[in-house]
């Protein structure tokens, strides 16, 4: 009977060591993803990251990614663990979670904790697991004791036996929610509204007036009519620097005649949305039996799903299937959700590993514009369902705008944010609907294709969109390069004449400022390309922007009555 007690007994030290070690790694654990949240920690936890990544050198640069986030986080997480150790030791020669577990240093009170310090030194080399400890069984001083000369004893009472039942599984639980501090996510209250269907495309009435719009850029086809002519699509280039070199990068201006509202459409990054989806996998053993179907194709190549060669037989086909696509939005959706106010319902519904839907959360959160909290929807526009983020800002974020949408498509893996820049009055509330009901929705979305549409045959072809696509490349041969500078002189006549007819000062000025920009842009080209745009184009140019500045009716053929 005395045998069998002191195995009870030195079976209890040994299991609260092991609940020690838990609670201490559960407490590193919450500490890691709250120090996250200051840069200086988040940007030494990236450094690791970035290094770990180039010393995997694994074939999939996503899977390699995702190691190289989990196995910093494991790096930082066992510093953490074993500092939390060594500073609670050299206070109370054992840390807070052993203490509250009734194991207590033995001996003198300076070395107690001084070799305290010393025995949690040793967990470096021998781990955190009990390796060493399975001596206690024995009746005799673990390794870790040995080589530190300390000794530890277990106290006997309530306060250790309601610790071990209370504060080791409550600490546990609750560091499964700690992803959600990464950044500060669990203060952060976002609106995601419910998953639509596709919106009623605005009635076009006959096919008169109606275009082909086609682009590259964009990689969409409409064939619409702007609302009856109503919006107006313009094409505009800013030269930004990147390090030493300069760099020109289009985008569309849009303009409402009706409203005499304008807006800016631009692409902000493109990006590859499997890539951003592996980080689901992290820290949920779950995720293989919730999405089985992303699962396998996570586990794919990358590469046959990246953008390939257009050609008429694949009928814009989407790459990736119906199937998997339900499931990345049910994931994406998932994860939006996800934050205080939802995380026991999510907890009980998908269990409590949430550090891959934090992660993704996270992600895609970044993809907004930095600044004010988004309101989030889902919604098929086109042949394409998309998540649309929409911020109303305080201050200007794009030349005098303050309202900004942001549109990624969740059925492609080469994702993309399509980004528009509105006013936030009420007639640009007004454009920006009609814009989605009459055109937007009248797309077809070609996201999983390049060199999708030659140069029109025709300079009647070729619109706003081409001169987009084309404009700064310097591809083309004389021939088409004569059709695009005869197409652009027409488009900027043809709308100069109806600014002027109308008396749409506002117009009047979009045009010059547009002007300018192109014919600026012209002269760069033809720095780094000698002659590309001849001089005939130029002076059109000007002429066409001097003749806005002065009003001059006569140029454009106009009869003043």
């Amino acid at each position: 009977m005395k045998n069998s007690t002191r195995d009870s007994i030195n079976f209890s030290a040994l299991s609260r060591r092991l609940l020690g070690v838990l609670a201490d790694f559960a407490l590193a654990y919450v500490s890691y993803y709250s120090l996250l949240s200051f840069p200086v920690y988040a940007s030494k936890n990236a450094s690791l990251t970035s290094y770990l990544y180039k010393v995997l050198e694994l074939q999939n640069k996503a899977e390699g990614q995702v190691y190289a986030e989990g196995l910093s986080s494991l790096i930082f997480v066992f510093g953490l663990y074993l500092a939390i150790r060594f500073y609670g030791s050299l206070v109370l020669g054992v840390s807070f979670s052993q203490w509250l577990l009734g194991l207590r240093a033995v001996g003198n009170s300076t070395w107690k904790r001084i070799g305290a310090g010393a025995r949690v030194v040793l967990e470096l080399f021998l781990g955190p697991l009990l390796i060493g400890e399975i001596l206690l069984l024995f009746n005799r001083p673990s390794l870790k004791e040995s080589l530190s000369h300390t000794r530890l004893s277990s106290t006997d009472g309530k306060f250790s036996l309601y610790a071990g039942l209370i504060w080791v599984p409550c600490l546990i639980l609750f560091s499964t929610t700690s992803p959600l501090f990464k950044g500060l996510s669990l203060m952060q209250e976002i609106v995601v509204n419910p998953v639509r269907e596709n919106l009623n495309l605005k009635d076009q009435g006959s096919f008169d007036g109606f275009t082909n719009y086609k682009s590259n850029r964009f990689k969409f086809r409409a064939f619409n009519s702007l609302g009856d002519d109503r919006f107006m699509l313009l094409p505009n280039f800013e030269i930004v620097k990147e390090g030493s070199n300069k760099k020109i990068k289009p985008y569309l201006w849009l303009y409402d005649h009706k409203t005499q509202k304008d807006a800016y459409i631009k692409i902000e990054e493109r990006f590859s949305l499997l890539s951003l989806l592996e980080n689901a996998k992290l820290g949920n053993p779950l995720f293989k039996k919730q999405y089985p179907i992303l699962f396998d194709t996570l586990g794919q190549k990358r590469e046959q799903f990246l953008k390939r060669k257009y050609e008429k037989a694949f009928e814009n086909k989407k790459i990736l299937s119906e199937e998997v696509s339900l499931e990345i939005q049910d994931l994406i959706y998932k994860s939006l959700r996800l934050g205080s106010g939802s995380l026991i319902a999510h907890v009980f519904r998908e269990g409590p590993f949430i550090r891959g839907f934090t992660e993704v959360r996270n992600k895609i959160i970044e993809k907004s514009f930095k600044g004010a909290v988004p309101e989030i929807d889902f919604g098929k526009i086109g042949n394409q369902n998309f998540l649309r983020f929409k911020q109303l800002f305080e201050e200007k974020v794009f030349l005098d705008k303050r309202m900004v949408e942001t549109y990624i498509p969740i059925e492609t893996n080469n994702s993309l944010t399509l980004r528009f820049y509105w006013g936030e009055d009420l007639k640009s509330a007004l454009s920006r609907k009609n814009f989605r009901e009459s055109f937007l929705h009248s797309i077809d979305w070609y996201f999983d294709y390049f060199n999708i549409f030659d140069f029109p045959i025709s300079s009647e072809e070729v619109n706003s969109l081409t001169v987009l696509d084309y404009f700064t490349k310097t591809i083309l041969n004389k021939e088409q390069r004569d059709k695009l500078e005869d197409a652009i002189f027409r488009i900027y006549f043809k709308s100069g004449r109806r600014a002027l007819q109308k008396n749409d000062e506002v117009l009047v000025e979009i045009l010059y400022a547009n002007l300018n920009r192109l014919y600026l842009v012209s002269n760069y080209i033809n720095e780094s390309k000698r002659n590309y745009y001849s001089n005939k184009f130029l002076v059109h140019l000007r002429d066409l922007r001097q003749s806005l500045k002065s009003r001059d009716f006569n140029y454009f053929g106009i009869i003043k009555k």
